[in-house]
């Protein structure tokens, strides 16, 4: 968040970014790039980066500053994935009280099972002690738009919040 506040500085040190690699986001590589390259921008002498990974290609790539290379395997991880733009994923958020959750959840699951629904189980606590579960969607790129599935979506009490292709699984 700082880095947008930042004019020039001489050295840079980005340490440990291994963990940003473990926030399971299909555009996690995308956010670890441009924050490279804004601090890269930033840096007059030297940008030190910390990391255990074995391959490298990603911050290689963001050092020199190769976009094309970086979009072109990008391109390729998520295409073999059929994730966006080669697919679709749909997130579906219930907030609610915490012990109604899961069943219903259970109960969505049942709902869209022909679209194979992914169910993470893990419950988040917002303010006002309301709680939020997500259901996920991966789409192949032939199947949306789906005049059915949408009716199905459209259907969903207001408690469910509907994305397509959102920025964030979490």
């Amino acid at each position: 968040m700082a880095v947008s506040y930042l004019f020039s500085v001489p050295r840079t040190a980005i340490i440990s970014i291994d963990s940003l690699f473990a926030i399971p986001d299909f555009r996690m590589n995308e956010r670890i790039f441009a924050l490279i390259l804004a601090l890269r921008e930033k840096t007059t002498k030297a940008l030190l980066v910390q990391t255990r990974m074995d391959d490298t290609t990603l911050l290689e790539q963001a050092l020199k500053g190769d976009l094309l290379a970086f979009t072109e395997d990008e391109l390729g991880l998520r295409k073999a994935f059929s994730y966006p733009p080669y697919g679709t994923i749909i997130k579906i958020t219930l907030r609610g009280k915490r012990a109604e959750l899961p069943q219903e959840v259970e109960r969505l699951k049942a709902y869209l099972l022909e679209y194979t629904p992914i169910s993470p189980q893990t419950i988040t606590r917002e303010p006002k002690n309301m709680f939020r579960m997500h259901l996920i969607l991966k789409l192949a790129e032939t199947v949306w738009p789906n005049d059915k599935l949408l009716a199905k979506l459209r259907a969903l009490p207001p408690q469910f919040t509907i994305e397509v292709n959102p920025d964030h699984l979490l």
